[in-house]
């Protein structure tokens, strides 16, 4: 008799793991993006046709429940959008707002100890730094596939 039950508790042990293993993903999937669609976003940020590197580009949602997306402009010249987490962005309609910190200011090293980083003053002087300044809008919409571009007035 004691087979028979080491078999059914067996049993029932493979058929709650082969649950979770099919219902994980969905989960997962899901619970991330709070059962949203994420749009993958890349982008460029130009003044006089040469890239940002390293302006900080910020997608703020006209949907009031809608998620913030950010990204920064890497050495290629490109940023790639991320809801917290997630990598992507949900549709919709924005109003971008970029702000480019002067490279040439460097934290010291007591201020890097002490977690104490500030960026270095907007080379963009503020023009596109809130909602209310930046005059910079965009739609994201589930079958955009090219990369966005904003060109921007620079110093």
């Amino acid at each position: 008799m004691k087979s028979l039950s080491r078999r059914s508790a067996r049993h029932t042990v493979f058929s709650i793991l082969l649950m979770l293993v099919a219902l994980g993903p969905p989960i997962l999937i899901t619970g991330c993006s709070g059962g949203k669609v994420l749009v993958p976003v890349k982008g460029t940020v130009k003044s006089k046709g040469q890239p940002l590197i390293g302006a900080m580009v910020m997608f703020h949602p006209e949907d009031p429940i809608g998620l913030t997306a950010s990204g920064v402009v890497g050495d290629d010249g490109m940023f790639t959008l991320a809801s917290g987490v997630d990598q992507g962005i949900t549709p919709g309609n924005y109003t971008v707002t970029i702000t480019w910190p002067d490279p040439s200011v460097k934290p010291t090293p007591q201020q890097m100890m002490q977690g104490m980083i500030e960026p270095g003053p907007d080379l963009l002087k503020g023009k596109y730094a809130s909602r209310q300044s930046s005059s910079l809008k965009t739609e994201v919409t589930t079958s955009l596939t090219e990369p966005v571009t904003f060109e921007v007035d620079g110093p």
